[in-house]
């Protein structure tokens, strides 16, 4: 079984609204989960630990509880990711919660402006405008 990390939905939440002026954070913790990667693929050095997850084996699909450690997904709308890229974006999150991903095992952050929110809440996407800071190309019929 994998060691609490004390990183927290609350505390993941807080630390964004506090240090990225995030407007709308919705944190999902993902620890749960079945990994759905094949079995090869999930092999992971844990350095803050000093210990070796490795989980490679001849199953088809492997179970991450309890062996690697929490995963979360975000949702986050801030102003600061204007005319940022999704790159620029992520390193934004990344090193506004350094310590916080640091303990955790994964992180998976989806970031857009608050314009960005709306459009995607209301299903809705402008032509050539994109949702979370990447080139769109082509046109929309």
């Amino acid at each position: 079984m994998a060691e609490p990390s004390g990183v927290t939905e609350a505390g993941l939440k807080a630390g964004l609204e506090e240090r990225i002026g995030a407007t709308h954070v919705e944190i999902e913790d993902m620890s749960g989960r079945q990994c759905l990667l094949p079995s090869r693929f999930c092999s992971v050095f844990l350095f803050a630990r000093g210990r070796y997850c490795d989980l490679r084996k001849e199953v088809p699909l492997i179970d991450c509880i309890g062996g690697c450690g929490q995963a979360f997904s975000a949702i986050i709308v801030s102003r600061q990711f204007d005319k940022k890229t999704t790159l620029a974006r992520h390193r934004l999150v990344n090193s506004a919660l350094k310590t916080e991903i640091a303990a955790i095992h994964a992180w998976t952050p989806k970031c857009y402006t608050p314009e960005q929110w709306e459009q995607q809440k209301g299903g809705a996407v402008a032509p050539g405008k994109a949702t979370t800071g990447e080139v769109v190309t082509g046109t929309r019929d």
